[in-house]
This record gives structure tokens, sequence and C-alpha cells, in this order.
């Protein structure tokens, strides 16, 4: 079905829009470990073997940094702690997006 457009209608204007919309801006971290985290991020997911990183708790629910490997041979390179932020480290396997 198509809807005829009506005279003198203009569509708007992209840079308009643009300036007038609520673009995701990424919070701050809460948390310790979300500002090292943030500070490490490029150099963790540069590591061989490393999948993913992100926050999470630790044993005892404190704030950590968990980082996920391929194999347990990769969990030989990774950091038990950055900055004093406990870092829990998970062999995930391969991660495929598809």
């Amino acid at each position: 079905m198509t809807i005829p457009i009506e005279e003198g209608f203009l569509p708007p204007d992209a840079g308009v829009l643009a300036a007038e919309s609520n673009a995701y801006v990424p919070a701050e971290p809460i948390t310790k470990a979300g500002a090292v985290l943030a500070r490490h991020l490029d150099r963790l997911m540069a590591l061989p073997g490393v999948v993913m990183v992100g926050e999470s708790l630790d044993p005892i629910g404190q704030p950590a940094i968990l980082i996920g490997v391929k194999t347990s041979g990769d969990l030989t390179r990774m950091p038990k702690e950055i900055e004093g932020v406990p870092v829990i480290r998970e062999v995930i396997g391969e991660v495929d997006a598809y």
C-alpha cells in the first residue's frame, strides 16, 4: 500500500535530528573494577587467547574483573589482579558470533 505524500511535506533535517537526539553516551564506571577495566580493556583484549572481558563479582561478592580465555593454557598468561582489583580467569572456549 502506498500512502501519498501531501504537498508541502518536507522530510526532517537529518542534521537537526542528530543535534537533538539523545545519542547513547556510556555511563561512567560505578565501581573501581569498572574504572580499572575501562583503563585496561584494549590491553586485555589484545592478550593471546582472550575472548572476553567484563565486570563480575569475586567469591565473596566484591567487584572483580572477569577474563574469559580459549584454553587452560591461556590462563597462565592472565594477571591475577590489576591495580588491586582481583581478576577471575575462566576457560570459556572459542567464541563464534554466528
